[in-house]
């Protein structure tokens, strides 16, 4: 979905013919520097294969380390990473850089590029797809429409999930709490069946905060109403 959604907006529709777009499974391929790379003038490839294991290889750290670091090209990850460089068990990635979610897909910025917290929901939201979806039951299960849907949401709920995180690995940031648990309110108003994960994760943000989110009631009674709605519809 993601590839060929974004080679027809560009070559039917003619949008944004300045992104260059990779598929990172196609970077895999022997033939793939040969009869692809001269399709992105941008872009240098650091040896013949994307594969660290090969001595013609080179790693995703490198191709990176090579395209990734100047500010006037961002660089993004959409769908996840083909091959974790960093253990799993020690949370997956690519080493010296971070992913920021910003709507449908990742930013990738090195390690030294700090962001503040404002910054990030702030490109984050100028970057999130704002539209009014169809109901699920429109589309059977299995249909492109439906995984597309399903896909959208999951974006809607990334942001504000990785508030929650990265509040939590910062001693309960509150600046990230309170987004959070406000982003959580605001998807499940607009979700027309919220998944139950949606409730367990805003009465989690709502259990940390300190203070009242402005305007709303007390936030033991935020999380026990999430906690509620999420145990009710686990039963179901």
């Amino acid at each position: 979905v993601i590839t060929n959604s974004i080679r027809y907006l560009q070559r039917c529709e003619g949008m944004r013919p300045d992104v260059q777009h990779l598929d990172q499974s196609m970077m895999t391929y022997e033939w793939f520097k040969k009869k692809q790379a001269r399709h992105f003038k941008h872009i240098k490839f650091p040896n013949k294969i994307y594969n660290p294991y090969k001595e013609e290889g080179y790693s995703m750290k490198t191709f990176l380390e090579t395209n990734a670091l100047s500010p006037k090209r961002p660089t993004f990850l959409c769908g996840g990473w083909y091959h974790d460089e960093i253990a799993t068990h020690l949370g997956g990635g690519t080493p010296g850089f971070k992913t920021w979610p910003v709507g449908p897909c990742d930013r990738i910025r090195p390690d030294s590029q700090h962001l503040s917290l404002d910054q990030w929901v702030q490109e984050a939201g100028s970057m999130t797809p704002n539209y009014d979806p169809p109901s699920a039951d429109k589309y059977p299960d299995g249909t492109w429409e439906r995984v597309t849907l399903t896909d959208y949401w999951s974006a809607r709920h990334k942001l504000p999930y990785s508030l929650l995180m990265y509040a939590i690995e910062h001693q309960d940031d509150q600046g990230a709490l309170n987004q959070s648990a406000q982003m959580f309110d605001t998807l499940i108003e607009i979700h027309p069946n919220p998944p139950d994960y949606f409730y367990k994760n805003a009465g989690i943000a709502y259990g940390r905060v300190r203070s009242p989110v402005s305007g709303q009631r007390p936030n033991h009674c935020n999380m026990i109403h999430n906690f509620a709605r999420f145990l009710l519809s686990t039963l179901e």
